[in-house]
């Protein structure tokens, strides 16, 4: 029943998915910081007119 909701509901796959992340990573707070900054980091190339 959980997986018929979370295919449902697209936002619902990436709160399972963050949340997972983040259980997997409990240990080392240090690395959920080094992510975040390595995701804001992240410049997409933008084409030029």
């Amino acid at each position: 029943m959980f997986w018929l909701l979370v295919s449902r509901l697209p936002w619902l796959q990436s709160y399972v998915n963050e949340y997972a992340w983040r259980y997997n990573h409990r240990d080392n707070g240090r690395a959920m910081f080094v992510e975040l900054v390595r995701r804001s980091a992240v410049v997409t190339p933008r084409k030029l007119p």
